[in-house]
């Protein structure tokens, strides 16, 4: 009778000692987001209702596109980036 409560204890405190044993999440280099939403756009500006209805985001004078070449600069002390 005893070795049928001592089998469940020993099964579940070891189990829980695996658990346990592994990386926290923010040690993991595969986890970059947790409880994060995909990214999107949440608004698109338009100078007027005619152009929001044609919906022509490169034919406004307030879009801009991202995609391209960008140039960085990284300094390890903020006194020596360029000016």
């Amino acid at each position: 009778m005893n070795a049928y409560r001592t089998l469940p204890t020993l099964v579940m405190t070891f189990t829980v000692f695996l658990l346990h044993a592994q990386a926290p999440e923010w040690e993991n280099p595969a986890i970059n987001g947790v409880n994060r939403l995909p990214p999107r756009a949440t608004s698109v500006s338009f100078p007027d209702e005619a152009s929001a209805l044609r919906a022509d985001l490169r034919g406004s004078n307030r879009y801009l596109s991202l995609n391209g070449t960008w140039k960085f600069f990284w300094s390890p002390v903020p006194g020596q980036s360029p000016a």
